[in-house]
């Protein structure tokens, strides 16, 4: 199921158990984090309602999970009690608490709706999915180098800004690249999917000390071959929040953009075999000065 049809499905499951909520509950406000305290005093018509929902079973038992993994991994299990619930329904708690458990521990506090799960060698690289510490290395870089930062992402540095542009974990096609020789963090590539569910851009990040190497020449045009033998797998989230499928991501297209004087971006493209699809106008602002851009793709 593509993203759009996904989003649709779980709106029509909220929307339409609101509705029998509502019904049964007119003056009552269903919330995960006050079901799991017992000591908020919402806590008994916050049960009430998780018990009516959980007897309808079917899309009531999506609802309560979409509603419950959210919080589930970070609340104090001591604030509730299992005596307040029958043994189905604590069972069903728990399987939600540990799905949350087990998806924060693998992927993080904040993992996102497509998780990236390749981890590939090439000849000279290592091409790992991002997790907090490689994320936290790629962030104190940009954060001792602002002319760098400045250049890739055309932006003056400041905190908020980072936050906004460097965080990396959250990208499902997104890759830490990895020298073996050195075992160092060199760089970044991701094909971030932007739209159509097969359309990517591709964006990608050396740093000062390796390039002029080839490294990533070498790494996207490794991506570009598994892309087209559907080798690039990602966990899909279910209608059920925080519950994957494994499916290969689907890529059709692949685009690169960049500055019309930013030559080795252009000459990269050109090598991988990206062909030249347009000049893009007022492609960077700096401070209010414009420069153009040229748009390339690459179609699978």
């Amino acid at each position: 199921m593509d993203d759009e049809r996904l989003l649709e499905e779980k709106l029509k499951i909220t929307k339409r158990i609101d509705i029998i909520l509502y019904e049964k509950f007119p003056d009552g406000w269903f919330s995960a984090s006050r079901l799991l305290d017992r000591t908020d005093e919402s806590f008994y018509e916050c049960k009430e309602m998780f018990r009516f929902l959980y007897s309808l079973g079917g899309d009531a038992h999506i609802y309560l999970w979409n509603h419950m993994m959210p919080v589930m991994g970070r609340y104090n299990p001591d604030l509730i009690s299992r005596e307040d619930f029958s043994n189905e329904e604590w069972d069903f708690i728990t399987r939600v608490r540990q799905q949350s458990l087990d998806n924060i521990s693998k992927m993080g506090e904040f993992y996102s709706s497509d998780i990236n799960i390749n981890t590939f060698d090439s000849k000279r690289l290592v091409l790992y999915p991002w997790n907090s510490d490689l994320n936290n290395q790629y962030i104190s870089f940009f954060k001792n180098n602002h002319d760098e930062y400045k250049s890739f992402y055309t932006v003056d540095y400041s905190d908020f800004s980072a936050e906004n542009y460097i965080f990396q974990t959250n990208r499902p096609l997104g890759f830490a690249l990895i020298e073996k020789e050195s075992n160092n963090l060199i760089g970044s590539v991701a094909f971030k999917l932007i739209r159509s569910d097969v359309v990517y851009n591709l964006e990608y990040f050396i740093f000062p000390e390796y390039r002029g190497k080839g490294f990533a020449y070498e790494a996207i045009s490794f991506l570009i071959e598994k892309a087209k033998a559907q080798e690039l797998m990602i966990l899909k989230e279910t209608v059920r929040e925080g519950v994957y499928d494994e499916v290969p991501a689907v890529v059709k297209c692949i685009e690169a953009k960049t500055a019309a004087d930013n030559i080795a971006s252009i000459r990269l493209a050109e090598k991988l075999g990206f062909k030249k699809t347009g000049d893009i106008p007022l492609f960077k602002n700096h401070h209010g000065t414009y420069s153009d851009g040229v748009a390339y793709d690459y179609i699978i």
